[in-house]
């Protein structure tokens, strides 16, 4: 008996286990992103769409002879994110904490690339950097955007009260593209994959407050 209950309990650990991580809350699939909310709700991350619809989309890319073809699932879709965490400050005491943020901030309106399949991707500032020509041909679809870059002085005091924690994360709006594509030389398929683009449009800083 006592065996058949450890046995039942370790299997439903097992599955809470197994449940927490696929319907993990914040997985967008770009590092810098904690969360990505599209303003149209039919609209999917890449991380987020089947396989089966990618095999769809990807027989839907026209033959070539040389170069890339590329098809967008995603197409230039307006988003709002969650992205890093500047700081993150916690109270366990039972007195009020008086704590004094000073920073100079370089926001550079920026842009995060995910691949999958044969795409070739070079490591770059955040995630990858699409091929010359491939990222050519999806910006023809999807348009090109300007990079802007501030530099802000931040100085302010926060007061965390006992039992909170005080976090500064950066948000804002950024527009999402995603499709397959595949490469084509002399008629033959040498590349495929899938891609996501995702540009940020705009940045600001909003200080949360959470009891722990």
């Amino acid at each position: 008996m006592k065996k058949a209950f450890l046995f039942i309990f370790l299997l439903f650990i097992m599955i809470g286990f197994s449940q927490s991580k696929v319907y993990a809350k914040y997985d967008t699939g770009h590092s810098d992103f904690e969360e990505i909310k599209f303003e149209n709700k039919d609209s999917l991350l890449l991380i987020n769409i089947s396989e089966q619809v990618k095999h769809d989309y990807m027989k839907q890319v026209n033959k070539g002879f040389i170069g890339w073809k590329v098809k967008t699932m995603v197409h230039s879709t307006n988003a709002t994110y969650v992205g890093k965490t500047i700081f993150s400050r916690f109270n366990n005491t039972d007195q009020t904490i008086d704590f004094n943020y000073s920073s100079s901030i370089k926001n550079t309106e920026e842009t995060s690339v995910v691949t999958e399949g044969s795409l070739s991707g070079s490591v770059s500032g955040k995630g990858k950097a699409l091929s010359g020509g491939l990222e050519a041909e999806i910006r023809k679809k999807i348009g090109s955007v300007s990079t802007i870059t501030i530099t802000e002085e931040s100085n302010f005091k926060v007061q965390i009260k006992p039992g909170r924690k005080v976090s500064l994360v950066v948000k804002g709006d950024a527009k999402v593209s995603n499709g397959v594509a595949k490469y084509y030389f002399l008629g033959i398929c040498f590349k495929k994959g899938s891609w996501e683009i995702v540009d940020v449009m705009s940045e600001y800083y909003e200080l949360c407050e959470e009891i722990i």
